[in-house]
């Protein structure tokens, strides 16, 4: 008769998941390429455009883009006369859905609002307040953002200045999805390369 061995005891398996572990790539549906063109209609591309809403739909956005190697172009009003909006070669990105003013305090007059206001949301919302924006382009239709990384300016630009000028901190996304609060004294290398130089920016 053969002698039963004892059986030995099973090992518990955790529930929790290794935090080493990766998470599942987004998926995201390509939308159909549609025409995107320039403020001079004189270019335009046939790109696919997201529109985000909110800040984790631009860290999918760059994750997906990240994933299947796919190049990825900002645009805010279309307003630029160049080719700064449109993208040949992969996809664009239109912030005119990230467009809400989050605060204003009455007594300065200092707004908190996403990169895709206009500048005729911002004049809309203030004059009634009694303010008015320092920096207004010839259009009304550029964003904030937009506005921002071209360092835009006015008819009183020799009193003024541009509109790098007047804004005191922004929140700066970087391909991996961090993000940034920068000001001329938070983040300072981040803050001041990005107001005044499109060359240098990934996204406001």
């Amino acid at each position: 008769m053969a002698r039963a061995s004892k059986a030995s005891p099973k090992k518990k398996t955790s529930a929790k998941t290794s935090k080493a572990a990766k998470k599942s790539p987004i998926e995201i549906t390509l939308p159909s390429p549609s025409k995107v063109e320039t403020w001079g209609m004189n270019h335009y591309s046939l790109s696919p455009v997201f529109f985000p809403e909110k800040e984790e739909d631009f860290r999918d956005l760059f994750s997906y883009a990240n994933n299947k190697g796919l190049k990825l172009t900002f645009r805010g009003g279309g307003c630029s006369y160049g080719d700064a909006a449109t993208n040949t070669k992969g996809a664009v990105i239109d912030i005119s859905k990230y467009n809400r003013i989050l605060e204003f305090d009455s007594k300065t007059g200092i707004v908190k609002a996403e990169s895709g206001v206009t500048i005729k949301q911002l004049w809309e919302f203030g004059i009634e307040k009694g303010y008015w924006p320092p920096v207004v382009s010839g259009t009304m239709f550029p964003t904030l953002g937009g506005a921002l990384s071209m360092n835009i300016h006015g008819k009183n630009n020799f009193a003024a200045g541009s509109i790098g000028d007047h804004v005191l901190e922004f929140t700066f996304m970087i391909p991996n999805g961090k993000v940034f609060v920068c000001s001329r004294k938070k983040n300072q290398e981040l803050f001041l390369p990005q107001s005044p130089a499109l060359e240098c920016s990934e996204f406001f």
